[in-house]
C-alpha cells in the first residue's frame, strides 16, 4: 500500500501519508520519527469516523488546519483511513480525485489478500470506439493532462470526456470545449498554459 500513498504524494501539495487499518499503521510515508507518533491519531479519527456514524452522520472526512499544513483524514469503508499532511495550496478538487481513486486501489488490495488470488479490474473505458483519428488526439490529450497532474489524470480525463460527450457532439470542432474543461483542472497557472498549447497544437 506504500505505492498508493506514493502516488498521492505525485500530487502537488501532498507531502507525507500514512494508512490504518483498524487502528493499525499498514503504510506510511511519513518519517520514523512522525511515524511513531501517529498511532493515537489513528486511534482519534476512528472513534470520531464511529461516533459520527452512531449518531446517524455520515462523515468520511475530517481535517486539522496546522499552522502551515493540513492534517487530513479520509475514512474507506469502515476499517480504512487515510491521513495525509498536505500544504495551504493544495487543490482539493483533484485531492478528492486521488483519493477515489486510492480507496479503489486500497479495496483491491484488501480483497487480494482475504481471498489469496488476483483481482480482475474491467479496462478502463477508453475514447478508442469514436473513430481513430480522433482517438489518437484524445490519447494525446490525456498524455499531456498526465504530465502535468500525474496518475490521478486518467479519472480526470474519464470524467470530463464522459460529460463532453453528454454536453456536445464529439467533434474536432467542439474539442476545445473538453480542453478548456481540463486545464481547469490543473492548479499551476504555467502548466495549464503549456498544456492548453500542446493540447490545441493536436487538434490543428
Amino acid at each position: 500500500m506504500e505505492t498508493i500513498l506514493r502516488e498521492l504524494q505525485q500530487l502537488a501539495g501532498v507531502e507525507h501519508g500514512c494508512i490504518f487499518h483498524d487502528g493499525e499503521i499498514v503504510a506510511t510515508t511519513f518519517p520514523d520519527a512522525q511515524t511513531r507518533k501517529l498511532l493515537p491519531l489513528g486511534r482519534v479519527l476512528d472513534q470520531i469516523f464511529n461516533g459520527s456514524a452512531c449518531i446517524g452522520k455520515a462523515q468520511n472526512e475530517v481535517f486539522f488546519e496546522l499552522e502551515k499544513h493540513y492534517l487530513l483524514g479520509y475514512r474507506i469503508e469502515r476499517n480504512f483511513i487515510i491521513t495525509l499532511l498536505t500544504g495551504k495550496q493544495i487543490n482539493f478538487s483533484l485531492l478528492h480525485l486521488s483519493i477515489r481513486s486510492a480507496a479503489t486501489e486500497i479495496k483491491m488490495d484488501d480483497l487480494r489478500s482475504k481471498t489469496g488470488r488476483g483481482v480482475h479490474r474491467p479496462p478502463a473505458p477508453t475514447p478508442a470506439e469514436i473513430d481513430e483519428e480522433m482517438s489518437l488526439v484524445l490519447e494525446g490529450i490525456q498524455t499531456a493532462l498526465t504530465y502535468r497532474i500525474g496518475p490521478i489524470a486518467g479519472i480526470v480525463f474519464e470524467e470530463h470526456f464522459a460529460q463532453w460527450k453528454r454536453e456536445y457532439e464529439p467533434t474536432f470542432a467542439n474539442l476545445g470545449h473538453l480542453i478548456s474543461a481540463l486545464s481547469n483542472e490543473i492548479p499551476d497557472t504555467e502548466h495549464q498554459d503549456d498544456f492548453l498549447e500542446e493540447a490545441r497544437s493536436l487538434t490543428d
